[in-house]
């Protein structure tokens, strides 16, 4: 058996324009973040943001499934076979768990801008929409890419919720917010190219 930690699978492929598109708009989004002085709940309704638009192209994907498995999905114990309505059962799921997620996330942070911490609606805004022209055109570029591949369902519904690490750790540990900037993007990039290494290996 071998037990040598493979480093190569986090490592980002630089020529995928995906990839690119990812890192650059992280890079856009610190940059904009420390030269507009952008405060911590601020960065955090970004990211926040960010996370609900990785939800609904991950939602987007499912439902648009041709080929695809539902090995290894259970629910309540039993199998979910597979089947047009169980990809639009279990694309409805997610939908309804993950919403309801970040529906308490985004309470949790109006509770503190009820106490009196500032929010620039503007810079969340801006950031939003950068990670929104991102995950757009990395929806439509992996596509075409997958379109052929049969994906796990199961695999899609969960791997999302890893997206939303960083934001856990700021809340739990009180990163600061530089920490938070850098973690947030590396994890997002190494997030990324586990998913589009799985990609590239999926059987056809």
């Amino acid at each position: 058996m071998n037990n040598t930690f493979d480093f190569k699978k986090y490592y980002p492929d630089l020529r995928d324009p995906s990839t690119l598109s990812l890192i650059l708009s992280n890079i856009l989004t610190i940059v904009l973040a420390i030269v507009q002085n952008w405060d911590f709940l601020t960065t955090l309704l970004v990211y926040w943001s960010q996370s609900v638009i990785i939800g609904f192209f991950c939602y987007l994907r499912m439902r648009s499934l041709k080929n695809f498995t539902t090995e290894g999905l259970t629910f309540n114990g039993i199998p979910v076979p597979e089947g047009t309505s169980s990809r639009n059962m279990v694309a409805s799921f997610f939908a309804f768990h993950y919403g309801i997620f970040h529906i308490l996330y985004f309470f949790f942070i109006s509770f503190f801008a009820y106490l009196g911490a500032e929010i620039d609606m503007k810079h969340v805004g801006i950031g939003a929409l950068i990670f929104f022209l991102n995950h757009l055109y990395s929806y439509l570029y992996n596509r075409r890419k997958v379109s052929t591949k049969k994906e796990n369902i199961g695999y899609i519904m969960f791997f999302p919720y890893l997206r939303v690490i960083p934001m856990q750790f700021t809340i739990v540990f009180g990163l600061p917010l530089p920490l938070f900037l850098v973690l947030k993007s590396a994890i997002d990039v190494v997030m990324h190219t586990i998913d589009q290494k799985r990609n590239d290996t999926t059987s056809v």
